[in-house]
């Protein structure tokens, strides 16, 4: 990934000439952006600054057809306005119960097999909700008629890395955006077992949602442990700059609750195709994306390298930690 040039005008110029972090803070919440980046520090530990609430399970849910027919009419019913912000708080509660039923109904579905095929476990989800009514909408954002209530898409994948492993991705409709939630389980003991789940429950803003979900699978090490990278951007109305969260887990007692390892969060630039690289080995991980590029006012963003090492419950910075001299001397900078 190297450098990419692009025209100069307006409130960008002001990112170009930004040195600090505060003065890009100041400059993009101009643009409309609420993200509060690292302003230095250790940020292995930062805070997401946004509304993201960490998913709970949840009370008991009905996972009948009339009763998810129900969740998304319920949904449907808020009215669409115009550069939203705030999210109704009936709306965040039936945004997770309706995620909620995805889950069960992938639950149920796995319950007594033995070996799944992903395409066969994601038909029998696209069943059992044409039977309640909803229909997936893919990437057809025309056919978007309501700012809550649509299932965007179900991906069931089978990593390599996860020998015995299934992950399975659910995303939902917002305003300006997309929620997706993370499950990722293992059959053990005869069944299988829900080991990590990533979701944002009841947030009131928009921005609390996990757009662009990514994550990646390491291997089990030679202990027979395993962690998971899991990345995010805030949704937003305005502008292609957000923030994006990283974190590094295992699972725990609790698949909602994982160990975390790390969490650290950076400025992404989303006007790219190739907005963001993540992998994970059994010690390891990798992630790239761009960033922006505050010590050129040539040059709009920079190539972001993050690699780190992941050794039992420690996760250590390693190099490369640039792949350009621009990204290196920004590197250098936010030591300051």
């Amino acid at each position: 990934m190297g450098n990419r040039q692009m025209p100069v005008t307006g409130d960008e110029r002001v990112l170009f000439r930004a040195g600090k972090r505060r003065v890009l803070l100041v400059s993009l919440l101009s643009l409309g952006v609420w993200s509060i980046f690292p302003t230095g520090g250790d940020a292995q530990y930062a805070k997401f600054s946004g509304d993201w609430q960490p998913g709970t399970p949840g009370p008991a849910v009905d996972t009948s057809p009339a009763a998810i027919r129900r969740t998304v009419k319920e949904l449907q019913a808020f009215p669409e306005e115009e550069f939203p912000s705030a999210v109704p708080p009936a709306a965040a509660l039936g945004l997770a119960t309706l995620k909620h039923q995805l889950r069960d109904l992938l639950l149920q579905a796995l319950k007594g097999s033995t070996e799944v095929q992903a395409s066969a476990v994601r038909e029998v989800l696209e069943q059992q909700l044409l039977a309640a009514g909803v229909e997936l909408i893919g990437s057809d954002w025309n056919r978007r008629t309501h700012p809550y209530g649509n299932v965007v898409g179900i991906k069931v994948e089978t990593p390599s890395e996860m020998t015995g492993g299934l992950a399975v991705t659910t995303t939902l409709a917002i305003p300006c955006g997309e929620d997706s939630s993370l499950y990722l389980l293992r059959r053990e003991e005869g069944r299988w077992q829900l080991q990590i789940a990533v979701e944002s429950d009841g947030y009131t803003k928009i921005s609390g949602a996990q757009g662009n979900l990514r994550y990646a699978a390491s291997p089990r090490d030679a202990s027979g442990e395993w962690f998971a990278v899991v990345t995010r951007t805030n949704p937003w109305c305005t502008s292609n700059w957000h923030a994006i969260q990283y974190r590094v887990l295992r699972p725990a007692e609790s698949p909602y609750e994982p160990r975390e390892l790390f969490s650290k969060v950076a400025g992404i630039y989303l006007g790219y195709d190739d907005m963001e690289k993540l992998v994970a080995t059994k010690t390891s991980l990798h992630l790239s994306f761009w960033d922006w590029q505050g010590l050129s006012v040539d040059l709009f963003t920079r190539a972001r390298v993050e690699n780190y090492e992941v050794v039992g419950q420690t996760v250590k910075r390693r190099p490369p930690i640039a792949n350009s001299p621009e990204g290196f001397l920004n590197e250098w900078s936010d030591l300051a």
